[in-house]
């Protein structure tokens, strides 16, 4: 045939033709789809960088305290003349004589003689004779 007129051929090979939107609502008992224009959703704001908050800065090295010196024996004896330390405990065996304890400091002592002299044992603030081989000069 012509290209006019068609052919029962032509006709099995075209498309059929479109349904139509249905204008009613199916008999189903279920409502019909409603069909709307989808709607924007709102965009939220990017998040804000979180800065964690700067550490204060390192104090800086504080030198160490200071070692107290040791007092130089001039000033932990001022005032004290002689000083000797006991180097043995001591009994007095006579009145005009003192007794001590090992350790004890004997001030103001001056020798009477080769192996004397005179003190006064500070612990206990007596004054008399006692042997100078038993003690140590500390200050003299």
């Amino acid at each position: 045939m012509n290209d006019q007129y068609g052919s029962i051929v032509g006709q099995h090979h075209a498309a059929p033709p479109p349904d139509p939107l249905p204008s009613q609502p199916p008999v189903t008992g279920q409502p019909a789809p409603v069909f709307t224009q989808p709607t924007a959703v709102p965009r939220q704001p990017s998040p804000v960088p979180v800065r964690e908050p700067t550490p204060p800065p390192l104090a800086e090295p504080q030198p160490p305290p200071p070692v107290p010196q040791a007092r130089q024996p001039q000033d932990m004896y001022a005032g004290k003349g002689n000083v000797s330390k006991a180097l043995y405990d001591y009994a007095a065996g006579d009145d005009d004589e003192v007794g001590f304890s090992e350790d004890d400091l004997i001030i103001h002592c001056d020798p009477i003689d080769e192996g004397w002299m005179n003190g006064t044992v500070e612990s206990t603030g007596l004054t008399g004779m006692l042997p100078s081989n038993y003690v140590e000069k500390l200050n003299w």
